[in-house]
């Protein structure tokens, strides 16, 4: 009987490493890239996507299938509309623009302000804005492409439905737009599921929308073309929109524990030298009592 045992837990560990190495590896997640700014912003750079900007403290994102690109950028302001009208100048000078929605959303307990521009001509603007103290980072999509409409929203969802905000915003965006979906269907893309549905406006051109739930906000992007460009570009503003952050400016706590440390140590120096002082005075008196005694 021992012998069998024996033989069973001879077998069982000559085939537990066989069986382990059979098992599947965990899967990696990909390493996304991140652009840090000297002005404390860090954004990450979407998988396809590279960074071409030469400027200190300016992220420019680029894609080769893409008629656009999407900043990072760190502006001072007084206000939001200030910061997008110094962001706008940096950017793009040249271009005549119009306001065409705005709103502000929160995410992870922060507030982004959220504005839609056209570009007189042809190509559209997406920018979110958040402000730190007097600094407002700016992410935006400028999409250059006149032949279509690009627009990227987050929205609250009113009442719990997605399909009603989103309809107001196509209503505001498109007059006469037919809201009733030609097709509607979920699409699995590499951030999640998504709702690709499509619209027909009053001249016969399709509307593109994807959109997702996340909580109680609704993400939508629409495009008014042939929809080849949504998922490339909506995959890429959400990862830097998601993935945006700003490194705590602790300058003045850094200082601050440099003072204390030092203090410390000038204290303990101090201390030091007033007890070597004092037991130099301990070893004359002891001298002194020495010379009396004698």
């Amino acid at each position: 009987m021992k012998t069998r045992l024996i033989i069973y837990f001879l077998l069982l560990v000559m085939t537990t490493p066989v069986i382990a190495q059979d098992a599947p590896e965990p899967t990696q997640l990909p390493v996304i890239p991140y652009y840090s700014s000297s002005q404390n912003f860090n954004v990450p750079i979407p998988p396809g996507w590279r960074q071409i900007s030469t400027e200190a403290g300016l992220a420019e994102f680029i894609h080769p299938d893409v008629d656009g690109a999407i900043y990072a950028l760190a502006v001072q302001a007084e206000d939001v509309q200030s910061a997008l009208n110094a962001a706008f100048e940096q950017l793009i000078p040249e271009l005549e623009i119009e306001q065409r929605l705005t709103g502000v959303i929160t995410l992870d307990g922060l507030d982004w302000y959220k504005s839609l521009y056209d570009i007189v001509g042809g190509g559209n603007i997406t920018a979110f804005v958040q402000q730190r103290d007097s600094t407002y980072y700016v992410l935006l999509y400028l999409n250059r492409n006149p032949e279509i409409d690009l627009y990227m929203l987050a929205i609250e969802a009113e009442n719990n439905n997605e399909q009603v905000s989103i309809e107001e915003v196509l209503s505001q965006l498109y007059p006469g737009v037919d809201l009733e979906p030609i097709t509607s269907n979920e699409v699995e893309l590499s951030n999640g599921t998504w709702i690709r549905s499509t619209y027909q406006l009053p001249d016969g051109e399709a509307l593109h929308t994807l959109h997702q739930v996340r909580f109680d906000t609704t993400y939508v992007v629409i495009e008014r073309g042939d929809g080849e460009t949504l998922d490339t570009v909506n995959k890429a503003l959400f990862t830097a929109l998601f993935g945006f952050f700003v490194t705590p400016d602790n300058d003045e706590y850094l200082l601050l524990g440099i003072v204390v440390a030092a203090g410390l140590v000038i204290g303990l120096i101090l201390s030091m030298v007033v007890r070597y002082r004092n037991l130099q005075k301990d070893e004359r008196l002891i001298q002194q009592l020495k010379q009396d005694v004698h």
